[in-house]
């Protein structure tokens, strides 16, 4: 039985104890989606519409992958908050092949950055993370052109890219 998802058909037998993942504990909201799902009234249904006819409105729409040659490309941006020292910035990056969206993610960031090249550059290391393992998959699906062409990551901050290339900082 797959206890994760268990509790979408119907009742449990027996209590089964699960240990959350590290990092996905939210303290005080433990049981906050056992406690939604247990009780469904209107407004649940209500959502569930909405959710259900926006996928029946959306359903044709599509990305399209019409660029040829297919190129791996990636896109890295970051956001910095001065005012607030205790507060994390927030970053992100996206992967396009041949023009469609393959891999994207926005996140706060795990630590607290002194400055927008902190931020920047930690949003091109999670972004130079993802590109390594998409080079992979790619290398290993055989689907392009070999050798794959090298995944270039695109930056918008001029100092961080002058840092990078820099012999100083490296």
């Amino acid at each position: 039985m797959d206890v994760k998802i268990a509790f979408l058909y119907g009742e449990l037998e027996e209590k089964i104890y699960m240990d959350q993942p590290e990092g996905f504990v939210a303290h005080g909201n433990e049981r906050k989606l056992a406690r939604y799902t247990s009780c469904p009234d209107r407004t649940h249904w209500s959502a569930l519409d909405r959710v259900l006819r926006y996928l029946k409105g959306t359903v044709s729409l599509a990305i399209h992958y019409g660029r040829f040659p297919a190129v791996l490309e990636g896109y890295s941006d970051a956001s910095w908050i001065a005012k607030n020292s205790r507060s994390n910035g927030c970053s992100g990056y996206i992967f396009t092949l041949g023009g469609g969206a393959v891999s994207w993610k926005s996140a706060k960031q795990t630590l607290i950055t002194r400055s927008t090249f902190e931020a920047e550059l930690c949003a091109l290391d999670t972004a130079g993370t993802e590109a390594e393992w998409l080079f992979g998959l790619l290398s290993q699906l055989s689907i392009l052109s070999q050798p794959l062409p090298p995944i270039v990551v695109h930056c918008d901050s001029q100092t961080t890219i002058a840092k990078v290339r820099s012999r100083k900082y490296n």
